[in-house]
């Protein structure tokens, strides 16, 4: 007796529309304690003192997010909404800012 697999493979098709899918869906709500993540809606989050150096927060939702003393050295904010968001006293040295411009090292607050 041989075993046949009722599976078949599914078309490339399904994989292409599965990828659109996932490219289309709208920002992800996360709770404030999440993990940084690209597309991530964390406004309004107290993020004060959080280390978020080097993580890629592109197309991050931040607005009014409380970034003050915050570690955002290196990280990557394309497309991030900062609006409102208090920067007070975080290092952005090495951050790409949503112009694309890079943060002179020393950039405490504010991108320089």
């Amino acid at each position: 007796m041989t075993c046949k697999s009722v599976f078949k493979p599914a078309p490339r098709l399904a994989g292409a529309a599965l990828a659109f899918l996932i490219a289309a869906a709208p920002e992800v709500r996360a709770a404030c304690s999440d993990p940084a993540g690209l597309e991530v809606d964390r406004h309004d989050c107290d993020l004060k003192q959080v280390d978020l150096s080097y993580a890629t927060l592109s197309g991050a939702n931040l607005l009014k997010a409380d970034l003050s003393g915050a570690g955002l050295e290196g990280v990557v904010l394309i497309r991030a909404n900062l609006t409102d968001a208090d920067l007070t006293g975080a290092n952005l040295s090495g951050a790409t800012w949503t112009d694309g411009a890079i943060c002179a090292e020393g950039s405490i607050g504010e991108c320089k």
